[in-house]
């Protein structure tokens, strides 16, 4: 059991104020995420201009309070895209080793996982895909990066390889070569997501108690991959897996 807590932003110019709050939004929702994971976590800072991550084997309060993690998140400005992070319970792989730690990065994937891949040696043998780390979560972003064709991801072509997947997980991935567009992939773990039109903000998080009371419910139904692309929040589109 892992935690998954994040943040997509929309377009628009915001204040360093408003900036600060929509960061302490994020930090409020990965702090309580510790109870799903307290052997390493990460934070994963997207924008136009890049990826920029910070992850240690420590429990993700103590994460967040590193200056580290506080000079990336002190980052977030009006290229921002998307702020991810992971609380790890660590299974296979050890936390010690900063790879098996996430957010993972494989290609222009970047990413955070929770669960479970019963298959994941199969299909990394069957499909051909690379390994720098132990972890079964790496197989997943290796699988999207394989669904990357000119730049752009193959929704259905990583759906269909979706399917071939055992066991329970949720997942959340930007490609960086479509910064705008982030996917959230619900598939037998939990995962829930509030919008805030005023703030042009979508907060995502394993259980719905993480997230702000205040914010509009979005459905993710189980089995599913949303697309959320930050230029139309309120407008979501949803594929089974």
């Amino acid at each position: 059991m892992c935690g998954l807590a994040g943040l997509i932003l929309g377009p628009r110019r915001r204040t360093a104020k408003r900036l600060a709050s929509l960061a302490a939004i994020f930090k409020a929702a990965l702090r309580m995420c510790e109870e799903r994971g307290e052997d390493a976590s990460g934070v994963a800072l997207l924008s136009l201009d890049g990826a920029f991550l910070f992850k240690r084997p420590v429990p993700a309060g103590r994460l967040l309070d590193l200056s580290g993690c506080e000079k990336l998140l002190a980052g977030l400005n009006s290229r921002s895209t998307a702020l991810l992070g992971h609380a790890r319970k660590a299974t296979v792989g050890d936390p010690l080793n900063n790879a098996n730690n996430h957010p993972i990065v494989a290609g222009p994937i970047v990413g955070a996982h929770n669960g479970t891949i019963e298959n994941a040696d199969k299909l990394a043998m069957a499909w051909g895909l690379p390994r720098t780390a132990e972890v079964d979560s790496e197989i997943f972003f290796r699988t999207a990066e394989m669904a990357i064709f000119d730049d752009k991801l193959d929704a259905r072509a990583l759906r269909k390889r979706l399917r071939r997947f055992k066991g329970e997980m949720a997942s959340v991935f930007a490609s960086m070569a479509e910064p705008d567009k982030t996917y959230l992939v619900k598939g037998g773990k939990p995962l829930a997501a509030r919008y805030n039109p005023e703030l042009d903000a979508v907060v995502f998080a394993s259980r719905r108690g993480y997230l702000p009371e205040d914010w509009e419910d979005l459905p993710l139904p189980p089995m599913t991959m949303a697309t959320i692309d930050r230029r139309r929040l309120d407008r979501i589109a949803y594929d089974r897996i």
